[in-house]
């Protein structure tokens, strides 16, 4: 809602000079690219993808460490953060650009602690977690400051 209110005030105030084609394209790109990654990483885990964050193992379900996962550990929030990015440099909102990015890099800061402090009770996916080469904690998630070493 802020984002469709700041881009009508702007556009009636700013008129065409809100228009910033640059922008625009590299908006549109991030938006392309990080559903696209987003898209591919829930295909990738099948029926292992959910968007809560389970702290009981389920019977079946498996750490995914191949395909996108084999390059980027947590593929849907790296696709999540550029994508709610791209979609303000799109619309050329400033304000939302920079909030969305605030809020954006705050809630997964967050998540990754949860998920950090509530490792202990996910059980035996914990031995699997840990064998995922920690090669790729350097590569995470690609997205500025998400993770420090959350497993050491």
């Amino acid at each position: 809602m802020a984002a469709w209110i700041e881009f009508w005030i702007e556009s009636i105030l700013f008129g065409s000079s809100k228009r910033n084609y640059t922008l625009m394209f590299l908006g549109l790109a991030l938006i392309v690219v990080g559903q696209g990654v987003r898209t591919i990483a829930m295909c990738t885990c099948g029926s292992n993808f959910s968007h809560v964050v389970k702290e009981v193992n389920e019977d079946g379900h498996k750490l995914v460490t191949n395909g996108i996962y084999s390059i980027l550990r947590h593929p849907a929030y790296f696709g999540w953060f550029y994508w709610s990015i791209g979609t303000q440099l799109f619309l050329c909102n400033p304000i939302c650009t920079i909030f969305y990015t605030w809020v954006t890099h705050l809630s997964m800061y967050f998540m990754f602690s949860l998920l950090t402090s509530s490792r202990i009770h996910i059980g035996k996916l914990v031995l699997l977690f840990r064998s995922y080469p920690t090669r790729r904690i350097v590569i995470t998630a690609r997205v500025p400051h998400s993770i420090r070493r959350i497993h050491e």
